[in-house]
C-alpha cells in the first residue's frame, strides 16, 4: 500500500530520516523559521514558529517522546520551557512600564526632585515613597534610566513568579501533578496580572513580599520576612494595608496578632522619623486630591474590582477557589485574606487577589486524583508555552514609549497616560510636566484640559497663559488648532509647540 500524500509530506520534514532530500528539507525549514522569528521581532507577531510547528507536527511521535522523557526526569522543565519563552520574547522585544516607576526613576535628576518636575499642581507635604524613589533613583545615575526600568521589571517578575511557584508546591505537598498544577495555576494568574508586574510599583513588591507569608519557616525565616516587609514599607505609604498577610505565617493567633502589631509599631516609626510625623498630613492630601477630581474625571485604579472578577481567567479562579472552599484539605486563610482586599472593591488589588484565588484551589488539590498522563502533561506544557507567547505580545513595549528629546526648559502638557510619566523619564532634568501622577492635584484648569485630550478636543482659550512650551499627545481628531504647530511625529504620537 503506497503512503498517503499526508505521509509522504510528513517523510519530507522527517528531522531523522537519512534522506539528503529531507535534510536539506529540514535545514531550509529551520532557517526560514529562524529569518521569519527575527523579522516578526519587533512586531511581537507569532509567524516565525510556523515552520518549528511544522516541523514538530512531522516528528511528533519522537518529539512528544522526548519532551515526556524531560518532563518525567526534571519537574521543574515544565514550569521551565513556558517561562523560557515568555522571557525569551521580553528580551528580543524590551518591554516598557508605562506609570509610576518612570516618575521614580526620573526624580533622582532634579535638585528638587517632584517639585521641580511638575507645574500646574500642588504635591503631598512628604514623599509618599521616599525608600523606593532613594533605590531607583542611586540605580538610574549609576546605570542610566532605562536599564533601572529593565532591571525592577526583571525583580517584580522573577521575584512574584518565585515566591508562587514556591509556595503553590509546598501546599501541593509531595503531588505527582504538582509541577502541571503550579503551571495551570500560574498561567492563569499571569494572564491577569503580567501586565502590572511590568509595572514594577511598589505594591507588587508587596504582594510578592505578602504571599511569601507562606514560605516562613523557623526564627530566622521569621525575622527575614518581618525585615523585608519593614524595608519595602518605608517604599510605599500603603505598606500597612498588606501586613494582614501574617495571617498567612505558621503560627498561632497570638502569635501572629503580635507580628501585626510589630510590623505596624515599626512602620509607624519609621514614617515617624523620615516625615517628621507628616504622615497622616500626607494621607489626608491625599483623599483630598481625590475629591478635588472635577466631575468626569476617573483613574482605573479605582475602579470597582469587579471589573476585575468578570475577567474569563479571574472568574476561572473565583470559582475554583469557591470550590475549594468546600474541601476539607483547602488552605482557607488565603481564602479569607482575598476577601480582605476584595473590600477595598478598587481594580488595584486584583493584583493580589488574583494570586491569593489560584493558592487557595492548589491547596485543596493537595490529596485530590488528578489523573494525566505522559502525553496530555506534554499538551498542557505547549498550550501554557503558546498562552505565554501571546500573552508576551500584549506587554506594552519600549519602542511605542513617546520619547520625543525637548529643549531643556520646556513645560509639557500631556494627556493623563504614559506620555505624562515617559516624558520626564527620557528627559530627565529638563523639562516640567503637568498633570502629575495624581490628576486630581492639578488645577482645574489643567483638568479641563486633560478631560478635553481623552475626548480628542482642546481648547486653546483654557490653554492660553499656562506657559506650556510643548503637548504631547494621541488623541486629538478635526482640524488643526491655531495654538497649535506639529513639530514631530513617533509610534502614533504628536508633540506639538504651543504658541
Amino acid at each position: 500500500m503506497s503512503p498517503t500524500p499526508l505521509a509522504r509530506l510528513r517523510s519530507l520534514f522527517d528531522m531523522y530520516s537519512p534522506s539528503p532530500v529531507s535534510r536539506v528539507v529540514v535545514l531550509v525549514t529551520m532557517a526560514l523559521g529562524v529569518v521569519l522569528l527575527a523579522g516578526a521581532v519587533s512586531t511581537g507577531s507569532g509567524i516565525g514558529a510556523l515552520p518549528f510547528l511544522l516541523l514538530v507536527w512531522a516528528n511528533h511521535e519522537r518529539f512528544l517522546a522526548t519532551l515526556d522523557g524531560l518532563f518525567e526526569r526534571h519537574g521543574w522543565f515544565v514550569l521551565a520551557v513556558p517561562l523560557g519563552v515568555f522571557v525569551a520574547k521580553m528580551l528580543m522585544v524590551p518591554p516598557t512600564a508605562s506609570d509610576d516607576l518612570l516618575r521614580h526613576i526620573a526624580s533622582a535628576f532634579w535638585p528638587g526632585g517632584y517639585a521641580d518636575m511638575y507645574v500646574h499642581t500642588a504635591l503631598p507635604p512628604v514623599e509618599l515613597y521616599p525608600a523606593f524613589d532613594w533605590f531607583v533613583g542611586g540605580l538610574a545615575r549609576s546605570l542610566g534610566p532605562a536599564p533601572t526600568m529593565w532591571l525592577m521589571q526583571a525583580l517584580a517578575f522573577g521575584a512574584f513568579v518565585w515566591v508562587f511557584v514556591a509556595a503553590a508546591r509546598r501546599l501541593l505537598g509531595g503531588h505527582p501533578a504538582a509541577s502541571v498544577l503550579t503551571l495551570v495555576a500560574l498561567v492563569l494568574v499571569l494572564e491577569i496580572m503580567a501586565g502590572r508586574l511590568m509595572l514594577a510599583r511598589p505594591e507588587i513588591f508587596m504582594t510578592t513580599w505578602a504571599l511569601a507569608g507562606l514560605l516562613v519557616s523557623g526564627r530566622v525565616g521569621l525575622a527575614a520576612w518581618l525585615a523585608t516587609g519593614l524595608a519595602s514599607g518605608s517604599a510605599y505609604w500603603l505598606a500597612p494595608l498588606y501586613f494582614p498577610a501574617v495571617l498567612l505565617i505558621a503560627a498561632s493567633w497570638r502569635a501572629r496578632l503580635g507580628v501585626l502589631a510589630f510590623l505596624l509599631a515599626g512602620w509607624a516609626t519609621l514614617w515617624g522619623l523620615m516625615t517628621g510625623g507628616a504622615i497622616v498630613d500626607a494621607a489626608l492630601w491625599t483623599f483630598a486630591q481625590v475629591a478635588n477630581r472635577i466631575p468626569g474625571m476617573a483613574v482605573s485604579e479605582n475602579m470597582s474590582i469587579v471589573n476585575v472578577l468578570l475577567a474569563p481567567q479571574m472568574l476561572a479562579l473565583a470559582l475554583g477557589s469557591a470550590w475549594a472552599a468546600t474541601r476539607a484539605t483547602a488552605d482557607n486563610r488565603l481564602l479569607w485574606l482575598a476577601l480582605y482586599f476584595l473590600l477595598s472593591n478598587q481594580a488595584r488589588y486584583g493584583g493580589i487577589v488574583a494570586p491569593l484565588f489560584a493558592l487557595h484551589l492548589l491547596s485543596a488539590l493537595r490529596t485530590a486524583a488528578v489523573p494525566l498522563s505522559a502525553p496530555w502533561r506534554s499538551v498542557v506544557v505547549a498550550m501554557a508555552t503558546v498562552s505565554l507567547s501571546l500573552l508576551s505580545n500584549g506587554i506594552p513595549r519600549y519602542q511605542m514609549l513617546p520619547r520625543f528629546d525637548l529643549p531643556e526648559g520646556s513645560v509639557v502638557l500631556t494627556g493623563f497616560s504614559e506620555a505624562t510619566y515617559s516624558t520626564l523619564f527620557v528627559n530627565p532634568g529638563k523639562v516640567k510636566v503637568a498633570p502629575a501622577f495624581e490628576i486630581g492635584a492639578a488645577s482645574a484648569r489643567v483638568q479641563e484640559l486633560v478631560q478635553g485630550l481623552s475626548q480628542g478636543r482642546l481648547d486653546c482659550g483654557t490653554l492660553n497663559g499656562l506657559a506650556f512650551t510643548h503637548l504631547i499627545e494621541n488623541t486629538l481628531t478635526g482640524a488643526s488648532l491655531p495654538c497649535l504647530t506639529l513639530d514631530a511625529t513617533q509610534a502614533g504620537w504628536r508633540l506639538w509647540r504651543v504658541h
